[in-house]
């Protein structure tokens, strides 16, 4: 009897939420599933077209379910917000939807946004992906941390 609690509890210890999500986690697995994306995209699709983003949702969702979910001990139900570990962290500190807290933006001084024109995550995965390794080199070179968020109340 007592060796199976001691199963269960480590069982327990070993599954996380995603909102114990740490911003270091946030940036690797962020960059992660991008370097991915932008491998699996050939370059001769991207571009401005209508169904560029049903492409791009199926693969952050491919890559949740594959490459991430199980490896890291997390459920199906604790899947970042829209599929995105910034919009995760952005909303885990109380700011659902204006991306004030995104980790893009705290980086870039507000400039950054996934849906620029210039690199819009839907249409140009790769250039979307060198953005995010431009923004992680600053936030390593100046030790950039995310702010403390905020304890969701009972809402």
């Amino acid at each position: 009897m007592a060796k199976k609690k001691k199963k269960e509890k480590k069982k327990k210890k070993k599954q996380k939420k995603i909102k114990d999500m740490t911003w270091g986690e946030c940036w690797k697995w962020c960059l992660a599933m991008w370097k991915w994306i932008s491998e699996e995209q050939p370059e001769s699709k991207e571009g401005w077209d209508d169904d560029r983003l049903a492409v791009i949702v199926e693969l952050k969702d491919k890559w949740l379910k594959d490459k991430w979910l199980e490896e890291h001990g997390f459920t199906g139900k604790d899947r970042p917000l829209e599929g995105c570990f910034f919009c995760e962290w952005n909303d885990q500190s109380g700011n659902s939807y204006n991306c004030n807290n995104c980790p893009g933006n705290i980086v870039d001084k507000n400039k950054f946004s996934c849906t620029d024109y210039d690199w819009d995550y839907s249409c140009f995965p790769r250039k979307f992906y060198r953005k995010l390794l431009r923004l992680d080199k600053r936030r390593r070179e100046k030790g950039i941390r995310g702010r403390r968020r905020k304890e969701k109340t009972g809402q």
